[in-house]
């Protein structure tokens, strides 16, 4: 199930980095994207990892977010 979870994550962040290309934004967009809303919401998780307080979780639903929106508001 591990295995399945990790794939689906690989899958799930290559579609998303893909659908940013194609909606025209840039190196940098997309990096300042993938540590906004993947690395730091991880990030903050690793203390209560570490200290044992949760273990793994299923993926339940999956959204993705509106990149156009985001691109017009200038972020």
């Amino acid at each position: 199930m591990r295995l399945e979870n990790l794939q689906l994550e690989t899958r799930i962040l290559t579609e998303q980095v893909e659908l940013l290309k194609s909606l025209g934004c840039s190196e940098q967009q997309i990096r300042r994207f993938l540590s906004k809303h993947y690395y730091e919401p991880l990030a903050k998780l690793d203390k209560y990892q570490d200290d044992e307080l949760i273990g793994s979780a299923d993926v339940v639903k999956v959204e993705v977010l509106n990149m156009t929106e985001r691109k017009i508001q200038g972020n």
